[in-house]
């Protein structure tokens, strides 16, 4: 088992230093065809698996996961990148205004622009 660092204790410098080396390595050691949810993970199953596989505890390892999920959401709302090499990139992604149909009524309605995060996975992971 390697040892992870305490992310939750990281400045922000820190987390932009180490996403440019992270990796891809984080892997389910679990067989999610018997997890209740079928071939699905969750963040709390992220939690687990770092907690159990990588010597952290679960405080610890909901800290590390909740301070990486905090950095890409940050630097896209910034209307930045994220790109982990070998998993793929966060991006911010722009949607026009357009008409849409009130489901209940069939009324249209005006949907504002609007920015979003998406991902695009890399070559490797989409494999």
């Amino acid at each position: 088992m390697s040892q992870i660092p305490d992310l939750g204790t990281l400045t922000l410098p820190e987390l932009r230093e180490l996403q440019v080396r992270v990796t891809t390595t984080i892997s389910l050691h679990t067989d999610l065809k018997g997890h209740p949810m079928g071939n699905k993970a969750t963040k709390a199953d992220l939690i687990h698996d770092l907690a159990h596989n990588h010597g952290m505890t679960q405080a610890g390892a909901k800290r590390a996961v909740d301070a990486i999920l905090s950095f890409i959401t940050t630097v896209v709302d910034a209307r930045g990148t994220v790109t982990l090499n070998g998993f793929g990139t966060f991006e911010p992604r722009f949607r026009q205004a357009r008409i849409g149909r009130n489901p209940k009524t069939g009324e249209a309605v005006e949907i504002a622009a609007s920015m979003n995060m998406g991902f695009r996975a890399s070559k490797r992971a989409a494999k």
